[in-house]
């Protein structure tokens, strides 16, 4: 599952309209936390993917995470240093 790879290969702009369009946003930022988790299992991936899956659909967390990708050039937790 590459979803993750996919979504960062895209435009800037492409990835921000995929999250804030509201469904969608969820959905993509659900498959592409989804795929960081399974291929790291990092405390912070699960943590971020519960989050999401729960309180998504109020579209806080996705629209958090689309000004991140303005600001920051990726999403809350998509790049953990160890």
């Amino acid at each position: 599952m590459e979803v993750d790879v996919w979504f960062k290969k895209q435009h800037i702009a492409l990835q921000i309209a995929l999250l804030l369009i509201p469904v969608v946003g969820w959905i993509v930022d659900l498959l592409v936390r989804l795929s960081l988790l399974l291929k790291t299992s990092h405390v912070y991936h699960i943590g971020s993917f519960v989050v999401v899956l729960v309180f998504g659909w109020l579209w806080a967390p996705v629209a958090l995470d689309a000004v991140s990708l303005i600001l920051r050039k990726k999403i809350i937790f998509e790049e953990i240093k160890k």
